[in-house]
């Protein structure tokens, strides 16, 4: 019995040295890792497509402008500390002007409610041109009713951010959330999508939207459809038609604004010989955001009428 008494004795000793070991002598490195706060858009990852209020909204140019009219030196701080915020943030550069700014900053010292909740501003884009590759902003518009208490301009970064095009949120904790709290703040996944949407350069891209082509006997009729889907104005250039490779016809187009195409119609080009390949190019001098789609191509039928 008693040498029952110390085996159980001896085993228990050895256990509990046996946990010592384990919780008090590491045995592998181990490493304790804060995971920072998630301030995505919204908490669903797959929504992310819809942050703005239309696909790939964004001014022409990076280099943007401002003018803050008619505001207390305190919303006017907090409107220039916004546009500071973005600025360091972000690709984005503001510039604060006199008068007819792409972005115009009014306050109101009066309150508005709207469903029995206090608004602190209104702010969005004022005048949109769409493209087949963006939705341009020319003009945006703050208005800005309440300060803010937050240490972060939050009223104004929110307000600039609609400007921006960028919708309401779903994320309490995000600065889009339409409910204001100190505590929130821009989510990387924005920053991202502006620098990723701004880094494409804001020149014009001219593209053929649609060419037909097609024979009356020894006369040739094309019309083509020319858009211009940039970020700018395109400049003169000169529009090709090639037959079998020969050139069939050259003529000028003027500067066209970004949103903006015209129909060209040809008629009657009297030609030596029929061809089945026709090629249309966009002749620029110019940059563009793709000269790839400068070209078109169609056979048409050379058949005997």
């Amino acid at each position: 019995m008693r040498v029952k008494t110390i085996l159980t004795f001896f085993l228990t000793s050895f256990f509990i040295f046996l946990l010592m070991v384990y919780f008090f002598i590491p045995l592998d490195e181990i490493d304790f890792v804060l995971k920072e706060t998630n301030n995505n858009f919204t908490l669903n990852i797959e929504e992310n497509n819809t942050m703005q209020f239309y696909p790939n909204m964004r001014f022409s140019t990076s280099n943007i402008t401002y003018v803050i009219s008619d505001c207390t030196v305190k919303k006017t701080e907090d409107m220039n500390r916004a546009f500071n915020i973005i600025q360091d943030s972000t690709v984005l550069k503001f510039k604060k002007v006199d008068e007819d700014g792409d972005i115009s900053v009014l306050c109101d010292s009066s309150a508005k409610i709207e469903g029995g909740l206090y608004i602190a501003g209104e702010g969005g884009p004022s005048n949109v041109t769409q493209t087949d590759l963006f939705n341009v902003i020319s003009k945006g518009k703050i208005l800005l009713f309440k300060d803010s208490n937050c240490p972060t301009p939050n009223i104004a970064l929110h307000e600039l951010l609609h400007v921006l095009g960028f919708d309401h949120s779903k994320n309490k904790k995000n600065i889009m959330f339409p409910i204001s709290d100190c505590r929130q703040t821009i989510g990387e996944d924005t920053i991202e999508y502006i620098n990723k949407i701004y880094s494409i350069p804001g020149y014009p891209d001219l593209v053929f939207e649609d060419v037909k082509a097609s024979f009356s006997g020894r006369y040739f009729d094309t019309q083509m459809q020319i858009m211009n889907q940039g970020l700018s104005s395109s400049g003169e250039t000169e529009i090709i038609i090639y037959g079998d490779g020969k050139v069939v016809k050259k003529f000028s187009l003027d500067e066209m604004d970004y949103g903006y195409g015209r129909v060209i119609t040809l008629s009657n080009i009297w030609v030596l010989n029929k061809f089945d390949n026709v090629k249309f190019v966009i002749n620029s001098t110019f940059e563009e955001i793709d000269k790839n789609n400068n070209e078109a191509v169609m056979v048409i039928s050379t058949s005997e009428d």
